[in-house]
């Protein structure tokens, strides 16, 4: 999502916000679900620890639900014609988007909404998401927050009352925000939250049938490395793990961990077991055969859907009249499928000596591989935490001394807080990390002191 600096609204300092007025699922599909889990339009400020959410105008668009949805905060206190200034070009763009034959009738009347709480029922409402739904997750969402701040003890009396909501849902709900909380840098938080689950796991009927789940995979993924030793992980060997598959949950991970090696050599394989086996092994053997064809056949379709997506966002962005504005649009579905895809699109443009297309292809992969290197600060961090004594960390400090400012502080700072907490980080390399940061600091604050 686009990067913005505002002033932070608590301390009022510059802070970094991400900021997406436009949601257009046709144009962006993850967009929706950032949305929907409160990751669009969030400020994170450096200076003080402030994380919340930034009042902005959105306009929200589905075109295969035809819906046209407008929020414009009250807190702006903009009237309303300023506000139709600030919504058209939005909606105008949303129409530009779409060829002829998708520009409908509902394009023209969008709906406002008053609250943003409304916004989202309205989008979740198209997606045969209910009142009574909505009231449930609420409910879900409530529980958590009273469990978290309490000790082991209390939440085993409160679960016992609330059993009937801790549901796959809530479990969902529950790592959303592990995960959420870990990627905003709040370790400590997200320790705590690791350790809410950890306890539902153990306390409750779901979350122990989810942890089996999970035992079951993590099985079903040391049998593979397992069968990958002594020679690796042949086909014979992959036969002999699918066919002794226990249980739903471990064929379902070996078939998407092995899915590459179900090919026609494994299927020939299984079919002359098939035909030496007889009776009640032969069904067996039979049904775990269409089994698992029918999900390799399910697995191929969704890759190529994917694939079908990703060529379509590449050709979006190649053809807008500023490839790193759409980029920067389209920045969240950029991941290591869509580099690959991306590849394989330039070397079909280059056999087929299409080279208008290849040129802008391959410009595009090149503002990618520019936009993935990390700031110089952290480059310069690394480059520092990768001294072996104080003499080497001093030089490079002394022969960078244009490196040594408050970014670098600040980024230093954060690894420190981020890692204080970590068991896997051990003892010595966070001393060193303490070290730099304290000499960083040091030289950054005389820096300031003399300007």
């Amino acid at each position: 999502m686009p990067q913005t600096k505002i002033a932070c609204p608590q301390c009022g300092q510059p802070a970094i916000a991400e900021i997406n007025q436009l949601i257009d699922v046709g144009q962006e599909p993850g967009l929706k679900n950032a949305l929907l889990n409160g990751q669009t339009n969030v400020v994170v400020c450096q200076s003080c620890g402030y994380q919340g959410n930034v009042p902005t105008p959105i306009v929200y668009h589905d075109p295969e639900k035809e819906l046209l949805l407008t929020f414009f905060p009250p807190e702006l206190h903009m009237p309303p014609a300023q506000q139709e200034q600030v919504i058209g070009p939005m909606i105008r763009k949303v129409v530009d988007n779409l060829k002829p034959e998708q520009r409908k009738g509902y394009l023209f009347k969008p709906q406002t909404m008053l609250t943003f709480q409304r916004l989202i029922e309205v989008i979740l409402e198209a997606d045969g998401i209910t009142p009574e739904m909505m009231k449930r997750q609420q409910e879900r969402l409530s529980l958590l927050q009273r469990l978290i701040p309490m000790a082991d003890d209390s939440r085993k009396h409160v679960v016992a009352q609330e059993e009937s909501i801790v549901d796959e849902e809530f479990f969902q709900l529950l790592n959303t925000l592990v995960q959420m909380t870990a990627a905003q840098g709040d370790q400590a938080n997200a320790q705590v939250l690791v350790g809410l689950q950890r306890f539902l796991f153990d306390n409750t009927a779901k979350g122990k049938e989810l942890k089996a789940q999970v035992e079951e995979a993590q099985a079903a993924i040391q049998s593979l490395q397992d069968a990958s030793k002594d020679g690796g992980l042949t086909q014979e060997k992959l036969v002999d793990l699918i066919v002794d598959a226990p249980s739903e949950i471990r064929l379902i991970t070996l078939v998407n961990y092995a899915f590459q090696g179900l090919d026609y050599t494994f299927f020939s394989l299984l079919s002359q077991r098939i035909e030496k086996a007889e009776g009640d092994d032969k069904q067996k053997l039979i049904e775990r055969r269409d089994r698992v064809l029918a999900m390799r056949q399910e697995i191929e379709k969704e890759i190529a859907e994917q694939t079908e997506a990703i060529r379509g966002h590449i050709n979006h962005i190649i053809t807008a009249e500023d490839m790193e504005e759409s980029l920067a649009e389209h920045a969240q579905l950029v991941n290591q499928s869509f580099v690959e895809i991306l590849q394989a699109e330039i070397e079909l443009a280059q056999q087929k000596i299409d080279l208008a297309r290849a040129e802008k292809l391959q410009e595009l992969f090149d503002m990618i591989m520019e936009a993935s290197q990390p700031p110089a600060e952290i480059a310069f961090a690394q480059q520092l935490l990768e001294s072996e004594s104080d003499e080497e960390l001093e030089a490079l400090l002394k022969d960078n001394d244009e490196m040594v400012d408050d970014k670098l502080s600040q980024a230093l700072g954060m690894l420190v807080q981020q890692t204080s907490d970590r068991e896997d980080i051990d003892a010595a390399t966070k001393s060193h990390l303490e070290n730099i940061y304290g000499k960083v600091l040091q030289i950054t604050m005389r820096k300031n002191l003399a300007k």
